[in-house]
């Protein structure tokens, strides 16, 4: 939550009056990518990689 008001507040504050909308869809941009890349990262990682799975991680996680 910390970390979603921080970054507008940036993005407010960084970006000219007039591009204030493009200013604030950067982020919006990332995440999407973030959300649809990052599956697809984990599930290559793991499949080339077994003992990258979650079995693998230590217990205390």
């Amino acid at each position: 939550m910390f970390h979603a008001t921080v970054s507008w507040g940036l993005s407010l504050a960084l970006a000219p009056g007039t591009a204030q909308g493009a200013y604030l869809g950067v982020p919006g941009i990332a995440q999407a990518v973030q959300h649809s890349i990052g599956p697809l990262a984990v599930t290559a990682a793991i499949a080339t990689n077994p003992s990258a799975g979650p079995a693998s991680a230590p217990a205390s996680l």
